[in-house]
This record gives structure tokens, C-alpha cells and sequence, in this order.
């Protein structure tokens, strides 16, 4: 025998609760919607007690029966079901948890019905994103309370004292001295949004970010939406050994260069690092899709996660470009919070920011970026690098929610793609929040 996925009593003694003790009513509505109810009658009497407490500060039996004469029969039950209002987060959380059960069958039984012309992963990363959207808008967590706050204060506090007395950052170690100085590591638990125009390095930064963290036994994970993981490794290897990528390319390695890219693929082979390249189909390109894979890899213990890059993201559930950029960082900002991870996802420029030094009004296509990112920083330099072997390169902090806002000045190598700290590389600026 199936389940009953519904409760008359449990919405009788809810409503009736707060008719028998008003003061509940504002507790009630900060956790119930209409549509959680099963029973329509009920909908419409909790949109009426609703209404009038809102109208009046008070309601009871005489005048929700007055406002509904064709539920006056149903009314005059309800105060009936109970002797005191004690109860009523009980009757909450359980009504609560019979609505997910109901709205986790009617989305699992539309996506099968829907399921035509998908692939299974597509298929799978809908009935994802339905289930996360379900456990974050019925949330039966309980408030933070004084208590629970300076409990984790406490701890926090701690934490950090013993990361100062070990010298350690408080953030993963990005392998650049001058980040680690600005920024005191790779944050946890943050947006960072990367912007730059194209062929200015966003791409070979976030790669030796990746490498960097992965070396020091961060598990993280690279999302490449425009180059293949094979570049992406290719570019690893050139700007860790120094060997230019044209060499590799067309097999003009020496001895001695073999033998220290053999050096560097062993110490590799072991890292905790995982590339999901989207040409191979590991995962779309949609919001949906991505968010389902991080999901998927911070259970198996990924910490750090780049996307490369914002543009080539769909949203499905917006029509302007603005709209789903907008839904795409509300998205990745909702998913750091909740899995405790740190999400890089590079951004490209305006048009306009050509050869200019750029600003947080550089971001391209809606200004949601800046609002949904904890970090936004900027790679800026010369494209002039005909025959140069070194570029000065400018890493730019704007925003940085909790921290300093500043320069670090680096060394960019075209021919390996790499970057390097320059010598007093860290400037703070008049930037954003920095001053703290």
C-alpha cells in the first residue's frame, strides 16, 4: 500500500493553532506557503488568516468565518482538532516534509514524462537541479540562535590563532607570493570571479592556479568550456618545465627536456585533480549540467573549482543574455554556500576595456557579476609581445568582500604561458573595501 503523501489533520491543527494563539501567526508564515497545503479549502482559509492578521494584528474563528461563509463549516472544526497552539512546529515541519515528497514525485514523474530527445546525463542533471531546488526552498533548518553563532566564534577565532602560530595563509596557497601577500592565499568558501580580454592570460592564470593547488594536495577541479583538457595539459607541462608549447607541438625536444617532462608527468600522475572537458561531452555547457558536476565532485571531496568560462554558459530559464548571466553567479554563489567550496570562474571583458587598464564596470553583460562574486580581480597587460620573451603583466583586485583590494605585479612568459611573481609585486589601492 502506498503512501498518503498528505495530512487532514496535521493542516487542521496547524490552522487551528494559530487561531487559538495569534502570536504564532508571524512564526507560521515565515515557514509556510500556501501551496503546501494538500487541501484547497485549507489554502484558501491560511490565505485568510494570513490576510486579515496582516490587515488587522489579530484573527479568530468569528472573523475568518465572517470573511468565508462557504467555509464556515470547515472553520468551526478546526479549533476543535486542538486544546493548545504547543504543538504547531510539528504540524510545520511535517507538513513541510509531505510537500517535498509531493513535488519530488511530480518533478521525477515530468522529467521521465519529458525524458524524449535527451541524453541520460541531461535527464540526470534535471532531476539534480529539481532536487536542489526543492531541498533549498523547503528548508527545515533551524534559525542560527546567540548560542550556535558564538559557538562557532569561538571556534573561528581559534582556528585562526593556531593558523597564525604554524604561519600558515588562511586561505589554499595559490604558488604566488604576491596573492598569498593581497589576498593571504586562495580564499575558502568564495566566489572569485577572474576577468581580462581575450589572449590577456585569464585561461594560463587559472591554470597554474589549478596546478598549484592540486601540487600542494588541494583536490580541485578545471571545467574547460573552450579548450580541449589536452591543451589544458599540454599548457600544464610548458609552463612548468619551460619547454615552449611550438617545440612539443612539432617533436623538437631534446634529450634533456624529455627527461625533465618524464620528471614532471610522474610527480603529476599522482595529484588530486580532475578536468572536465566539455568537447567530450563529460558535461554540457548549461547551468544546470555544471552545477550537478560540482555537486557530484565536492561529495567525493573536490575543494576548488574553475570554470573557463562565464560566456559559454546557458541558462535555459532566461531569455536575455543579462538575465542568465544574472541566474548563472546566483546560482554558483547559492552552490559555494551550500557545499563550502571555493568556485574561480574566469569572466571576459568589454570591447571597450581594450588596452585600457579595467574597472568593475568592465564586467560583460550584467552588472550581477559584481554583486553575486566575493572576489573580482583583473589580468592587465601589453598585447605588444612580437619576439619578447617577458611581458610586465598587472593582477588587479577591485573587490574583495572581506579582505584588501590591491596590484600584484607579474611576469608573463607568451612563449609557455605562464606567469611569475615580479620582485615588490604587491601595491595596495584605493579600490573597493580593501581598508579594513
Amino acid at each position: 500500500m502506498a503512501k498518503q503523501l498528505y495530512s487532514n489533520e496535521f493542516e487542521k491543527c496547524l490552522l487551528g493553532s494559530a487561531l487559538l494563539d495569534n502570536d504564532i501567526i508571524d512564526d507560521i508564515e515565515s515557514s509556510i506557503r500556501e501551496e503546501y497545503f494538500y487541501f484547497s479549502n485549507h489554502k484558501t482559509i491560511y490565505n485568510k488568516i494570513i490576510e486579515l492578521y496582516d490587515a488587522n494584528k489579530c484573527c479568530d474563528i468569528v472573523m475568518l468565518c465572517d470573511s468565508l461563509p462557504s467555509l464556515a463549516q470547515s472553520i468551526a472544526e478546526l479549533t476543535s482538532c486542538v486544546s493548545s497552539s504547543s504543538n504547531y512546529k510539528f504540524y510545520v515541519k511535517e507538513i513541510k516534509n509531505l510537500y517535498k515528497e509531493r513535488k519530488y514525485l511530480d518533478d521525477i514523474t515530468g522529467i521521465n514524462e519529458n525524458k524524449d530527445n535527451k541524453t541520460i546525463d541531461e535527464v540526470l542533471a534535471e532531476a539534480d537541479n529539481a532536487i536542489m531546488t526543492l531541498i533549498n526552498d523547503v528548508s527545515t533548518v533551524e534559525e542560527d540562535t546567540a548560542h550556535s553563532l558564538c559557538t562557532w566564534y569561538v571556534k573561528y577565532i581559534d582556528d585562526n590563532i593556531k593558523n597564525r602560530l604554524n604561519d600558515s595563509l588562511i586561505g589554499y596557497d595559490s604558488g604566488f607570493e604576491g596573492i598569498n601577500t593581497l589576498l593571504d592565499g586562495i580564499p575558502k568558501d568564495i566566489l572569485w570571479v577572474i576577468g581580462a580580454r581575450p589572449s590577456m592570460g585569464k585561461t594560463s592564470m587559472a591554470e597554474q592556479l589549478f596546478y598549484n593547488l592540486c601540487s600542494k594536495n588541494v583536490p580541485s577541479a578545471f571545467f574547460s568550456l573552450e579548450m580541449k583538457s589536452t591543451a589544458i595539459m599540454s599548457r600544464i607541462v610548458s609552463a612548468n618545465t619551460g619547454i615552449r608549447l611550438s617545440m612539443m607541438k612539432h617533436g623538437m625536444i631534446t634529450k634533456q627536456q624529455l627527461s625533465q617532462m618524464q620528471v614532471f608527468i610522474t610527480n603529476m600522475f599522482t595529484l588530486p585533480m580532475v578536468m572536465v572537458d566539455t568537447s567530450k561531452r563529460q558535461v554540457g555547457r548549461d547551468v544546470d549540467s555544471i552545477c550537478s558536476k560540482i555537486r557530484s565532485l565536492a561529495k567525493r571531496g573536490t575543494k576548488v573549482f574553475f570554470i573557463d568560462h562565464l560566456g559559454f554558459i546557458s541558462c535555459s530559464s532566461k531569455t536575455k543574455r543579462n538575465e542568465q548571466v544574472g541566474e548563472i553567479t546566483k546560482r554558483l554563489a547559492d552552490l559555494k554556500n551550500q557545499l563550502g567550496i571555493t568556485i574561480i570562474l574566469l569572466c571576459q571583458l568589454t570591447r571597450d576595456t581594450e588596452g585600457k587598464e579595467p574597472s568593475l564596470n568592465s564586467l560583460k553583460e550584467s552588472g550581477d557579476i559584481e554583486q553575486d562574486a566575493d572576489i573580482v580581480s583583473f589580468i592587465h597587460r601589453d598585447r605588444e609581445m612580437e619576439g619578447v620573451e617577458r611581458v610586465s603583466a598587472k593582477f588587479i583586485t577591485e573587490k574583495n568582500r572581506d579582505g584588501r583590494c590591491g596590484i600584484v605585479n607579474l611576469d608573463f612568459y607568451p612563449y609557455i604561458t605562464k606567469f611569475a611573481d615580479e620582485r615588490k609585486n604587491v601595491q595596495e589601492t584605493t579600490y573597493g573595501n580593501k581598508h579594513l
